[in-house]
């Protein structure tokens, strides 16, 4: 039982370890963009 709580723990963080580099490559996508924008409107 304690090997089943274990693997069950496992599956619990895996949507995380998909999540979490989503959200940060995301997130720099729309940083990256934005600084872009940024310049083309100053320059």
């Amino acid at each position: 039982m304690a090997l089943d709580k274990r693997i069950w723990m496992h599956f619990d963080l895996l949507p995380f370890v998909f999540i979490i580099p989503l959200l940060v490559v995301s997130f720099l996508l729309i940083f990256e963009s934005s600084a872009v924008l940024s310049l083309k409107q100053g320059v």
